[in-house]
């Protein structure tokens, strides 16, 4: 998930130089680079994607070879999202502010720090969306005909919340840590009815899956200056501490062909955990006085377990007119590899307030390869992504706008039911899609709020006024109407005799 404007689009760095929203999420060190009291942001403001699912109406191919046609489903998804995809406030410290940094070696190339710096964040770091409405699949001819619809929806949001801090120790060395409160929030739902050949057989599967977890997570970093162009970046991201959380699981599942039917319905609630992983991100960075280039790496240790899920559940069945029902326990622990990713960006100075940022980044999916879907499982897709950014920075005022793209292609899994098996059942096909998404990001100072604040507020020139004179506000002006005089009276001639 894009964070930050400057770091988005360089490609997603920012262990070394981030100066923005993305800070506190890649490397908390790096707020000490950031002048003043500031207010940043970023939007993910809009999105558009091409997805292409194999064989996802007959995974298996049966209706294929009896009916005919193309089971593969391709789509156009948009999505406009304009809520800000991470809100951050700095804070100068001002005990220690009007304590002087020295500047390394004075050279003009390598930005003033300053002492202690603060901030409170809210960003989303992770969002997985991929959905499909009144999918359909039709195939044969006559009574030798299969139709099929479909509709899924499977989203991934992780948001984080909380304080950052970073301070120098020394004049090459800085330090940092960011507490935050992590909320992981999958959920997941897919329904599919199926008809097909001459003996009608029915059938309708639908399975859906909500969870939540809080986490407490802990981001330590540090920065360290070697020379006048290159510095050195350093974050480690310790296991988490779980707090609590919650997990619901549907699932239905309806066979009819004949005269002969089943159904049967299981219902679930229980706990859920979703640990961040382990990792450890180390940045190298170059700052010319024009061209400022940084390389990122990172790595994601393995977890034993990624997600768990814990349910009691509720089975019921009807067969021919035969109903039963049961209690279970279902337990569902889904594991991570090692993964490493990689990223590299770089920003030229064009003039004094434009410059020109790019990146290309690698963010390989950590789950294993998906064969068979259980009931309550979290992890319904994985992919691989290849990420390409460019964008527009404006800097004036203390103030700074970022406009650009982001383009992505991705491969791995999704989800698809096979209705043409009794009993239905879920498996994985390939999934593969490009995306564009349009990245808004900025950030000002509360001293250039101030003087915005300040210049609304100034008295307006009068008009056809000399210059310098300025019209003073007063009181306005009240309207007044002149009386009404009656006219004069004309004397009266007496009538003659």
């Amino acid at each position: 998930m894009p964070t930050g404007g400057r770091s988005a689009l360089m490609g997603n760095t920012g262990i070394v130089f981030a100066r923005d929203g993305s800070a506190p999420f890649l490397n908390p060190a790096t707020l000490v680079w950031i002048q003043d009291t500031r207010v940043a942001f970023s939007v993910n403001f809009y999105s558009l994607s091409f997805h292409s699912l194999d064989d996802f109406h007959d995974p298996r191919g049966t209706a294929r070879r009896t009916f005919g046609g193309d089971s593969s489903a391709t789509y156009v998804q948009p999505r406009v999202d304009a809520i800000p995809s991470t809100f951050c406030l700095f804070f100068t410290l001002k005990d220690i502010e009007r304590k002087k940094v020295r500047p390394l070696d004075a050279i003009e190339e390598v930005p003033q720090r300053v002492p202690q710096k603060l901030a409170t964040c809210f960003g989303t770091t992770e969002r997985r969306l991929l959905s499909a409405t009144a999918r359909e699949f039709v195939a044969g001819t006559g009574a030798n005909r299969t139709t099929r619809t479909a509709t899924f929806s499977d989203r991934y949001d992780r948001v984080h919340i909380g304080p950052s801090y970073s301070a120098i120790l020394g004049e090459r060395l800085s330090v940092g840590a960011s507490l935050h409160l992590v909320r992981s929030d999958p959920a997941y739902s897919f329904n599919a009815h199926t008809v097909a050949g001459p003996t009608g057989f029915q059938s309708s599967y639908a399975v859906s899956t909500a969870a939540e977890s809080y986490d407490l997570a802990l981001l330590a970093g540090a920065t360290y200056v070697l020379d006048r162009f290159t510095t050195l970046g350093l974050a480690v991201q310790p296991p988490t501490l779980h707090i609590g959380g919650t997990a619901r699981a549907t699932q239905h599942s309806l066979i009819a062909e004949g005269e002969g039917n089943r159904s049967e319905i299981l219902v679930g609630r229980g706990d859920f955990t979703a640990p961040l992983p382990f990792r450890v991100g180390m940045g190298l960075g170059v700052a010319m006085p024009r061209v400022r280039i940084e390389l990122n790496t990172t790595v994601f240790l393995p977890q034993r377990t990624a997600f768990a899920s814990t349910y009691t559940a509720t089975r019921q069945s009807a067969q021919n007119g035969r109903g039963s029902s049961d209690d279970l326990e279902a337990r569902v622990v889904e594991r991570s590899n090692t993964v490493v990713d990689s990223s590299v960006g770089a920003e030229y100075q064009a003039t004094k307030s434009i410059s020109v940022l790019g990146g290309f980044a690698t963010a390989f999916d950590a789950s294993p390869p998906l064969n068979q879907a259980s009931f309550g499982q979290i992890r319904t897709s994985r992919d691989n992504r290849a990420l390409l950014t460019l964008g527009l920075g404006s800097y004036a005022g203390g103030s700074e706008l970022f406009l650009g793209m982001q383009l992505s292609h991705s491969w791995g899994q999704a989800l698809a039911i096979d209705s043409y098996r009794d009993p239905n059942d879920a498996i994985f096909v390939r999934a593969e899609s490009y995306a564009a998404t349009l990245i808004i990001a900025g950030s000002t100072s509360t001293q250039a709020l101030r003087r915005t604040v300040e210049e609304l507020r100034k008295p307006k020139p009068a008009p056809n006024a000399p210059p310098g004179v300025v019209r003073e506000p007063g009181p306005p002006k009240q309207e007044t109407i002149p009386p009404v005089t009656p006219p004069p009276e004309t004397p009266t001639k007496p009538l003659p005799k």
